[in-house]
């Protein structure tokens, strides 16, 4: 058994939080699967899941240029716009950079080329919808968390609910409840009646129980007890679900419906009431009141009281002793509920349990008329000077004003439709549970629930607080008091019956986290059951202020880690089998292959003769291990180029012989060292500027040389005479 300590700060509830995955039954089974992690381990999620959205799309822009690249691959010639885009296509990691590198092509190629817009548009449209789908991926990362929504489980070691050691302890047992019962009426003040941005309201699976208000009821007593021309006050939640409402966590099957209807109206007291002087009544066994000589002591009897132990307490319901209107007393509220009050027959319902509240303005001076029936007030005082305005204050018409409330409670199992009658606490619980055929998960939680909905009615929300149940006290001061509306006792009521509803919504809370406001002589009673034990780990509330759990879709996660995988394999396929099955097998592919840029710089340095270079298209060009090579600027600014200085100890000297017309007739070229002189016969060709000689296929280590021609004044373009020199790259 675990004793409770005595009352201090209630426990953190942000330290209550479960992290780890479970299921929201909210919204199914697999809609519903949550992963909620402490704020260092869901940053680590998001920016995981960020950069992994980041690769994926970068990996679906390859694939997309990849395709949109073999589908322009011509052999029929084509302006230089159409090869750079390829370039693009082929080079350009994002969708982002190629459409602005595709874009940028535009204005250089606008005289050249015709129309180079529309042919960049279509290629640049398809980049940008690849960057939105890339944009709407990255906001895929954050809807994972909002989707899962901000509701969190509670789990705790305490979980179960508090029983007195003793059933004559009555100060451990008052005490808490009445504690409880400001918690709940603080929360009700703060959170139910309209929309509310306090931290407060942000902590059960729902801010408000709903509920209904209905002025059409007829008189829940005897017909003549009602007050005339005043409505009889209902208020009705209608079936609240224990899982969508108070925020028990389970699937349909084990679900139960609760509904509570709340009927209140002002009473008469004529023929109820019977006055005394107290020295007449002093040695009278009436029972228990308070007076002096001269005092007058109305006695209001509406049935008899009794003791905790059953045994009687007072012939009178209540006594009101009118010295109290007259010694500068304010407010006073005092309640009698069914446990303690034996009805008289004219309020006596069996199918309901009765609260009797009696209102005393005591010597309450109001600022103007008050015309409610509660707390009417006609008769003038005297005329005070406030701001300057002659000001009338008022004082109530009657010592005491009586109102009586009833609570009904209904239960129904939603698997197969049964419902129990609307009935009071005791025979509803005991026909659910007998009559409802609930399994063992909602008799379980009938069990619970059962066990706080007692404290849950109208006379328990007043809860011994006297004075400050009221919200008319709220406008007093001192003795003095505002104004109140027609329709105040309507407003008092309403606040007494949400104060029951927060309760109902605390203490379901209260059973898995650990019961709070507890004291010495009060003890944990844990749960012995399976069905109890799964109530310890449903709870569902909103993630506490400052606990900054995080809670993630786990489908959410899923499905961005496998479609981002997916196309993140897709890619490393088609780079693999473009690189390495079939690349040249397939024109097309060999064109992806040399529009690569490291495909290009061969390309470009083995045209100027500049390295010996190695890997064939589907791997990284590279020279030989010893061979390096400088670059030099030469030419016009406006048009640079490069001059190339390599120094390579392999070169070998060679001759091109010229004819007169300066047309190639032969060249030759030391292949390897010893092997002597080559000669490879060219077919006359006539050069105006330069001279191209076809590459040499070395075959003892198969290689190409590309020989260099050269003047005999160093100039590799220009050239005269018969015959020059040249080199090998």
């Amino acid at each position: 058994m675990y004793t409770a300590p005595s009352f201090g700060p209630s426990t953190n509830m942000s330290d209550l939080v479960y992290y780890g995955s479970w299921i929201n039954w909210s919204r199914g089974k697999y809609n519903g699967g949550t992963i909620t992690l402490t704020p260092r381990n869901a940053g680590i999620l998001i920016a995981f899941l960020a950069i992994f959205v980041s690769i994926a799309g970068g990996s679906l822009w390859r694939i997309i240029a990849f395709i949109l690249h073999q589908r322009r691959v011509a052999k029929d010639p084509r302006d230089g716009l159409h090869y750079q885009q390829q370039v693009i296509l082929r080079n350009a990691a994002t969708p982002g950079v190629a459409s602005w590198q595709l874009l940028w092509l535009v204005p250089p190629w606008r005289r050249i080329s015709k129309r180079p817009l529309w042919k960049s548009l279509p290629v640049v449209l398809l980049a940008l919808l690849n960057l939105l789908t890339f944009f709407a991926a990255g906001i895929l990362v954050a809807e994972v968390t909002r989707t899962a929504g901000s509701e969190v489980l509670v789990r705790s070691a305490n979980c179960g609910n508090w029983t007195i050691d003793d059933t004559r302890l009555v100060y451990g047992f008052t005490t808490k409840t009445q504690n409880d019962t400001v918690s709940a009426a603080t929360y009700a003040r703060a959170c139910y009646g309209g929309p509310s941005a306090a931290l407060e309201c942000n902590q059960y699976k729902v801010k408000a129980l709903p509920y209904t208000v209905s002025e059409k009821e007829s008189c829940p007593f005897d017909k003549d007890m009602c007050l005339n021309k005043v409505p009889v006050l209902s208020f009705d939640t209608g079936n609240m679900s224990s899982h969508d409402h108070l925020g028990i966590n389970a699937q349909t099957k084990d679900r139960i419906l609760y509904r509570r209807k709340t009927t209140c109206a002002p009473i008469i007291d004529t023929g109820f009431f019977t006055s005394f002087n107290y020295t007449d009544i002093a040695n009278a066994s009436l029972g228990d009141f308070r007076g002096s000589d001269g005092d007058v002591i109305d006695f209001y009897n509406f049935g008899g009281t009794v003791h905790i132990d059953g045994s009687k307490a007072n012939n009178f319901t209540f006594a009101y002793n009118e010295r109290m209107a007259a010694v500068g007393t304010g407010y006073g509220l005092a309640f009698g509920s069914q446990n303690l009050w034996q009805p008289d027959k004219v309020l006596r319902r069996d199918d309901a349990d009765i609260s009797l509240m009696f209102l005393m303005a005591n010597d309450i001076r109001y600022y103007g008329l008050v015309e409610d029936p509660i707390f009417q007030a006609t008769g003038e005082l005297f005329s005070i000077i406030d701001a300057g305005q002659n000001v009338t204050l008022y004082t109530s018409d009657y010592f005491v004003n009586p109102l009586a409330c009833i609570d009904q409670h209904q239960f129904c199992n939603p698997s197969n439709g049964k419902c129990t009658k609307l009935d009071a606490y005791t025979p509803a619980v005991l026909a659910a549970q007998k009559d409802l055929e609930y399994n063992p998960m909602q008799y379980g939680t009938i069990s619970t629930l059962s066990l706080e909905l007692y404290l849950s009615t109208i006379s328990q929300s007043i809860g011994g607080r006297g004075s400050s149940a009221l919200r008319a006290q709220e406008v007093v001061s001192g003795l003095f008091s505002g104004p109140l509306p027609k329709d105040q006792w309507k407003k008092e009521v309403e606040y007494w019956f949400t104060t029951g509803l927060s309760k109902v919504q605390k203490y379901f809370v209260d059973y898995a986290s650990g019961p709070s406001n507890v004291f010495n002589g009060t003890h944990i009673s844990k749960p012995y059951d399976a069905p109890s034990r799964q109530l310890c780990e449903s709870q569902v509330i909103k993630a506490p202020p400052g606990s900054n759990a995080t809670s993630f879709s786990t489908l959410g996660v899923a499905i961005i880690l496998t479609v981002g995988g997916l196309v993140i394999l897709a890619h490393v396929i088609l780079e693999y089998i473009v690189s390495n099955v079939v690349p040249t097998k397939n024109y097309k592919l060999v064109r992806w292959a040399l529009d690569d840029k490291l495909q290009l710089q061969r390309l470009a340095f083995e045209g100027a003769g500049v390295g010996s270079w190695h890997a064939g298209i589907g791997a990284v060009p590279t020279t030989k291990r010893t061979q390096t090579f400088g670059m030099e600027m030469s030419g016009d600014k406006r048009h640079p180029t490069m001059t190339f200085t390599d120094d390579d100890e392999e070169k070998r000297a060679g001759t091109v012989l010229l004819d007169d017309a300066g047309s190639v007739r032969s060249h030759s070229f030391s292949t390897s060292k010893g092997s002597g002189l080559r000669t490879w016969p060219t077919a006359s060709v006539q050069r105006a500027e330069s001279i191209q000689i076809p590459p040499i296929r070395l075959f003892e280590d198969d290689r190409e040389i590309w020989p260099l021609v050269r003047d005999t004044t160093d100039n590799p373009y220009n050239w005269s005479g018969s015959a020059a020199g040249f080199e090998s790259r």
